[in-house]
């Protein structure tokens, strides 16, 4: 957890409470301490076993203390650390269904009730650790900001202002994700001016509790907010809850100036910024963030005049170029692995629109643009290979060739397999 002054009475309660689990379950929080978290896995899930059996049986309940649910919590935690994060995604679920409605089950099928209902301290900062990071790893933003809201919302009742500023950190980091992305799409953009205005007061407030570290933590998070709040035509006077004064409001003035002003820039300008931005992420080898940003640009990008065909038709045309080069395509010939035949399709689709945006326009003319318009057509044209990948494939049943067409339906990534069935004794499906 995190504990800055202040923390001192919360971390004392739940150091109590602790104090009251088996020696199984100190062993976990041991484990914790030193980042061996497949170890606290195997203890935590003792710790819960051992709670069951020192369970009581009265009215149609085994009833055990809190720390079998504290040991739930606390495999989440080990999960998410893992990289784990779908496996928290359905624990959290079957917590939520404890929460409100169905009691849970011993191993041996006895239906619980557990003292208190509710993990305790330690289990509460597991718990919305575990979530927040999963849900934002696996971009269910959504999900993110409901759990980190949650969060907050406990860590300021329970005047715990570490845990409080790091949520509200972790939130506004979610809302300005979930902001970037809706500011790709025209039609989101409203969502998106009042996320990024959310993210920034959540990251001033975070300030509002401690500032040390900030140039280390928050100097990246606030220039991305910023470049997103200048693409919505978010400004200053739209920050009407900083005060200016505080040591907070001057960390946010080295991003938001006083009495700056502005407006929304037009689509084309916007999809000029999301090209360059996609182009520095691809130098920085931020290849998803990178791949993102060419189809914001491109959703973006109108097709009103020859040329916003022919800048449309070249930022198209890079795309291709870049998914050849970050999946190791550009000297590849031969036969193709399915997910290189889907990355070759994909380009064949963007280079084929490329062609049929910039149909029309007069050699002259294309030769005339400032962005080399006329050389990505020519490249286009002579690499036959794009043309020809379908022909790519051994059939795994004949051992010959085939001829795969570049049209058709696109394959689901590889799921990575989980963790939950080794913590709570179920076969993996």
């Amino acid at each position: 957890m995190m504990a800055i002054k202040g923390d001192e009475k919360f971390i004392q309660l739940m150091q109590e409470e602790m104090a009251q689990c088996s020696p199984e379950f100190m062993r976990a929080v041991d484990c914790l301490s030193t980042g061996d978290y497949e170890k606290a896995a195997s203890w935590f899930q003792r710790s819960w076993m051992n709670a069951e059996d020192r369970g009581i049986r009265e009215g149609g309940f085994l009833h055990v203390s809190r720390e079998w649910i504290d040991a739930f919590c606390g495999s989440m935690f080990c999960a998410m650390s893992l990289g784990y994060y779908q496996d928290v995604v359905q624990m959290d679920k079957k917590f939520a269904m404890w929460l409100m409605a169905q009691p849970p089950t011993s191993r041996t099928g006895e239906k619980l009730m557990i003292d208190g209902g509710v993990p305790s301290r330690a289990g509460w900062c597991w718990y919305f650790d575990a979530t927040v990071i999963s849900y934002d790893h696996l971009d269910l933003f959504n999900e993110a900001v409901l759990q980190a809201d949650m969060a907050i919302e406990y860590f300021k009742k329970n005047n715990n202002p570490g845990n409080l500023g790091y949520h509200l950190s972790k939130k506004a980091n979610i809302l300005q994700q979930r902001a970037s992305a809706h500011s790709l799409t025209p039609e989101t953009h409203q969502q998106a001016r009042g996320d990024i205005v959310e993210a920034i007061r959540a990251m001033y407030e975070s300030l509002l509790i401690f500032t040390e570290g900030w140039e280390e933590d928050c100097a990246r998070p606030l220039t991305t907010m910023k470049q997103v709040a200048n693409r919505l035509g978010v400004f200053v006077s739209d920050l009407y809850f900083v005060d200016w004064s505080s040591d907070a409001g001057k960390i946010i003035a080295h991003f938001f100036r006083q009495g700056e002003k502005g407006e929304q820039k037009r689509p084309i300008e916007q999809a000029v910024d999301l090209f360059n931005q996609a182009c520095k992420a691809r130098d920085e080898k931020q290849y998803e963030l990178s791949e993102r940003l060419f189809e914001g640009s491109l959703r973006l990008a109108p097709e009103e005049s020859e040329y916003d065909r022919a800048l449309k038709g070249f930022i198209l045309y890079q795309f291709g170029v870049f998914l050849l080069h970050v999946n190791g395509l550009e000297e590849k010939r031969g036969t193709l692995s399915d997910h290189e035949f889907e990355v070759v399709r994909r380009i064949h689709d963007l280079w084929a629109q490329t062609r049929s945006l910039v149909d029309g326009i007069s050699i002259p003319t294309l030769r005339s643009f400032s962005f080399p318009i006329w050389d990505a057509i020519q490249a286009i044209k002579e690499d036959q290979w794009i043309r020809l990948a379908g022909l790519t494939r051994f059939n795994p049943t004949t051992g010959k060739l085939e001829m795969r067409p570049l049209a058709g339906n696109t394959s689901t990534p590889e799921r990575k397999p989980g963790l939950l069935g080794k913590l709570f004794g179920k076969k993996k499906t």
